[in-house]
């Protein structure tokens, strides 16, 4: 019975000390700012550009191209109204399958 401490230990309450400016994380940043959340969206320049490629590459519609690249009809629709979050997964499929250079 060597190997245990029996030492006495004695719980006190904690005192108030006067906190240093302590930086707030981005989770505390963004639960205290709810006027800017917003995310990044695709340009309309760059929605024009894709709807441009795509009637020139020959698909008339938009779910045409969405089936070429193996994703729903809607994302080619938020694409096209400039509405999208930026993937770069389907941004790629795109420049791939339109032959065509646009950045975000």
């Amino acid at each position: 019975m060597q190997h245990q401490d029996w030492n006495q230990v004695v719980f006190t309450k904690k005192q108030n000390i006067p906190h240093k400016h302590v930086e707030l994380s981005n989770t505390v940043k963004l639960d205290n700012d709810f006027d800017n959340l917003q995310h990044k969206r695709v340009s309309l320049s760059l929605a024009k550009q894709i709807q441009q490629a795509r009637i020139k590459k020959g698909f008339s519609s938009q779910k045409q191209l969405a089936v070429a690249i193996n994703v729903k009809p809607e994302i080619i629709n938020h694409y096209e109204n400039g509405t999208a979050i930026p993937n770069n997964n389907i941004l790629q499929k795109l420049r791939k399958t339109l032959n065509c250079s646009f950045s975000v």
